[in-house]
């Protein structure tokens, strides 16, 4: 007799939520989905708003760094240039050739020069304060 009256109870509660104006179920499924559509569109959207912020930080990182790499090998080229020079000057004193240690002292300077110009395009480009600290403007005087 107990089951009977529990079973009419949850019989009367069924046909009760089944004539509910309220929302049907199909439509609060409907709805659920929209939402969670709506959800995942914006969390693309924003996925892919921050891949083309992303891809903009790397190409300005990387021309960045190939600046920096091309104004790194030219002061090689100028250390390098400045040091034969040196070796120059050495050479043509000793060997007593005035017009060769002339020469070898204006390419030194030459070298020296280049240098100065690249360091201060160095030192006045985007660099953070740790590398600004490290770059020397003047060093040949």
């Amino acid at each position: 007799m107990g089951t009977n009256r529990y079973s009419a109870v949850a019989a009367r509660t069924l046909i009760a939520t089944q004539n509910d104006p309220k929302l049907s179920l199909r439509t609060r499924l409907f709805g659920c989905i929209g939402a969670l559509l709506l959800a995942a569109a914006m969390v693309s959207a924003y996925a892919i708003h921050m891949a083309y912020s992303f891809r903009g930080q790397l190409h300005e990182h990387i021309e960045l760094g190939s600046t920096r790499l091309d104004q790194a090998r030219q002061i090689t080229i100028g250390l390098a240039n400045m040091r034969t020079a040196l070796r120059g000057i050495t050479l043509f004193f000793l060997t007593k050739n005035p017009q060769g240690a002339a020469k070898a002292k204006s390419a030194f300077e030459s070298s020296a020069a280049d240098m100065e110009r690249m360091l201060t395009n160095l030192a006045s480009s985007k660099l953070s304060p740790e590398d600004r600290s490290e770059v020397r403007t003047s060093p040949f005087r």
